[in-house]
């Protein structure tokens, strides 16, 4: 009778004994031979891609600044773990990843979005300095598979011809003007004015686009000077709540696949009352609670008055009034005999 080689189980189906399979029995983890290869393969493309350069994102942000990183995936991993590592594909530390959709996640300097709807997912790095610099990558978590990466090399400067942070401060009801000098580098791209919220991300509703023209939009204008290389922005009609930090900066390639945006300047604007306007008011104030104060106290010392003053009160202005209409009928009468004496002098005298 002829035997039968010896079936083995190797990656979920059988083989025979002269199949090639690599077993790692210290973590229980069968390989095939084809597996391996084309893993290894893989591997070995991606990163040649990332050598040559020819797929990574290259974003330039500046220190004391932050960026927003866009990173797309492809449909069907919506719902796979997505992170963000510092380091080549062999060789990543994670900075933050996260299963969440639809919410921000923060870790330290790094925030983190996913949207599904538009497959993609945005990396919010904070407080840059250019220690920071070098290679990230954009991964989403396949667990049957090799991780998907999209490269991203972070170039972070330290240009020391312009202010990095700005204060400012305005009035209710007036208008402030900030001018915010940017790196040539960003020259061409399009600028923007943006109000930092409490969910890591930072917004507005126009970026100028073009050199020496206005922008306008709602109580907001922007003007951009390229050449010399300045984005002012006036704010009108301020109220206490457009009080906050903002951030000047650049949109770079962001209708691509892999933009991003460069936080510059930093702006901290408070608005206030105007101090003269507040004096008044509490001048105006002090002066109404006074009068109210004399008028209850006026009310409450004539209501505490007893029934016997009240009545010695009223006796008192009957006297008075009794005294003043008879000193009126002596008044009346002495004028009349006056006048008495007078007519009949008159009369002897025409006798």
């Amino acid at each position: 009778m002829k035997t039968q080689p010896r079936q083995r189980q190797c990656c979920g189906v059988s083989y025979r004994s002269s199949d090639i399979c690599l077993q790692w029995r210290g973590v229980g983890l069968d390989i095939c031979d084809f597996e391996l290869r084309m893993k290894i393969l893989f591997i070995f493309t991606l990163y040649l891609v990332s050598e040559t350069g020819e797929s990574k994102n290259e974003v330039t942000a500046y220190s004391g600044g932050g960026v927003m990183i866009k990173c797309k995936y492809e449909e069907g991993y919506e719902t796979n773990t997505k992170y963000f590592c510092k380091g080549e594909i062999t060789t990543c530390t994670y900075q933050i990843k996260t299963r969440a959709k639809h919410t921000w996640v923060h870790e330290g300097r790094f925030s983190m979005y996913d949207d599904t709807s538009a497959k993609v997912f945005w990396l919010v790095m904070r407080n840059l300095t250019v220690e920071d610099s070098g290679s990230y990558q954009c991964g989403v978590d396949v667990k049957v598979w090799i991780d998907m990466y999209n490269p991203v090399e972070l170039k972070v400067k330290k240009d020391l011809y312009y202010v990095k942070t700005i204060n400012k401060v305005g009035y209710v009801g007036g208008s402030v003007n900030i001018s915010c000098n940017y790196p040539e580098y960003h020259n061409s791209e399009p600028k923007f004015l943006c109000k930092s919220m409490d969910t890591a991300v930072c917004t507005y509703e126009i970026s100028v686009k073009e050199s020496g023209r206005w922008i306008n939009e709602g109580r907001m204008s922007l003007y951009e000077n390229r050449t010399a290389q300045i984005l002012t922005v006036t704010i009108r009609d301020m109220t206490e709540h457009d009080s906050g930090t903002y951030w000047c900066g650049a949109e770079s390639d962001w209708e691509s696949d892999h933009g991003y945006k460069a936080y510059i300047i930093q702006i901290y604007l408070r608005v206030t009352v105007f101090p003269g306007l507040a004096v008044y008011f509490s001048i105006g104030a002090g002066l109404v609670l006074v009068t109210a104060g004399v008028i209850i106290a006026i009310y409450c010392r004539i209501k505490k008055k007893d029934p016997e003053t009240v009545r010695q009160s009223r006796e008192t202005n009957e006297d008075y009034a009794n005294i003043s209409s008879f000193i009126a009928f002596q008044q009346r009468k002495n004028r009349n005999q006056s006048e008495s004496v007078y007519e009949n002098f008159g009369s002897k005298v025409n006798t």
